[in-house]
């Protein structure tokens, strides 16, 4: 039996919002769309939250946090719940690079101990990458909690215990990145971390540019309850440290012929974020800088849908944060061509063009 993992057409909703997020560009027929556009948000948004609580409370894929007994009470005390909405959960403060979503056992309601999945199919490396990952979308939900709140009280009392966790958790792999990955003479991150040394020191761009996402939402995002590990100060702190490693003369930043067009469209909405960050014009001015260097590898993404499909939301960040409508005009131009990538007779979209179409479900 297998848990429910996210697929492409998540990631699909998500440019969807972004185009549609940007007044200046013409109305959208989505006639055509099986589902309203109101259900294809709820549902996606619905299978996301799924997906996380899966990982982080479920899956036992990861390094664990135990939560200790009076801070467990408090949680519950804070949510205004009598009991936690799931026994036995397997809270991971740090999830491993890989696993297969398959339970091993008969899964019961609300028993998160008979939801783990297949402990011998999981790869228990830690990877910048994998952490981040789970950072952004923990605080993604913090923030979705507290602004858009569940109109049943019973379930805004379940949705409060949620983020409190997620956020609690979030704070949590920052700790660990900072204790167990951080290169402190770089300032970079390293690429593997497995029983408790480091496995691999490579300092891989797609791991620096996550962890300056994640940090950069960690900077910006309002305190979850409970115990505040990192305070919003020292966030700002970390990932200014970190662009500057980054974008130093000799920084991955600085040589954006070096990265791949998804990588560079990552790296875009990762500086968009940091920028988002920063209040003095003196020093966002060299971050637009660095965003408009990374733009044209953009361009070399058709053809690819992951690629294509970042490359839309990375111009539209830009173009939200600029108000440049170069950009924009870029992002409708790069979703006119990923329209070339849907396959009517599989209603999915194919990974990359080509006589032999592969269709990938993925995670991210």
């Amino acid at each position: 039996m297998r848990a429910k993992i996210a697929v492409r057409s998540l990631v699909m909703v998500t440019v969807l919002i972004a185009l549609l997020s940007s007044s200046a560009l013409p109305a959208l027929s989505l006639e055509s769309q099986q589902s309203s556009w109101q259900s294809a948000q709820e549902d996606s948004a619905q299978a996301a939250l799924d997906n996380l609580l899966a990982l982080t409370l479920q899956s036992g894929m990861g390094v664990a946090f135990r939560l200790p007994a009076p801070a467990a009470a408090a949680l519950l005390r804070q949510a205004g719940l009598n009991r936690p909405p799931w026994r036995n959960a397997f809270l991971v403060q740090a999830p491993y690079a890989s696993g297969d979503p398959a339970y091993v056992q008969q899964p019961e309601p609300v028993n998160a101990q008979t939801l783990h999945w297949d402990p011998a199919k999981m790869d228990r490396t830690v990877s910048p990458q994998a952490l981040a990952w789970a950072i952004i979308n923990e605080l993604a939900w913090v923030k979705r909690f507290e602004r858009e709140p569940a109109p049943d009280v019973q379930r805004r009392a379940v949705q409060s215990w949620e983020g409190r966790l997620l956020g609690r958790l979030a704070l949590l792999g920052t700790l660990f990145a900072q204790t167990n990955l951080r290169d402190p003479q770089t300032g970079l991150y390293f690429h593997g971390w497995r029983g408790g040394a480091i496995v691999d020191r490579a300092f891989l761009p797609l791991d620096q540019i996550t962890l300056l996402w994640a940090w950069s939402k960690l900077a910006t995002a309002s305190p979850p309850g409970g115990n505040i590990l990192v305070s919003p100060e020292q966030a700002r702190q970390m990932v200014r440290q970190l662009f500057s490693a980054l974008s130093g003369s000799q920084g991955l930043l600085r040589r954006p012929s070096e990265l791949s067009p998804r990588e560079a469209g990552l790296g875009v909405e990762a500086l968009v974020s940091y920028a988002a960050t920063l209040s003095s014009p003196q020093e966002i001015r060299p971050v637009l800088q660095l965003i408009r260097e990374m733009l044209p590898r953009l361009s070399s993404a058709q053809g690819d849908w992951s690629a294509q499909a970042e490359a839309v939301t990375a111009l539209l960040s830009v173009y939200r944060l600029s108000g440049e409508r170069t950009a924009l005009l870029e992002a409708l131009r790069q979703w006119k061509g990923l329209q070339k990538l849907w396959d009517p007779q599989a209603e999915l979209f194919v990974s990359r063009a080509g006589d032999a179409p592969v269709y990938l479900y993925s995670v991210q």
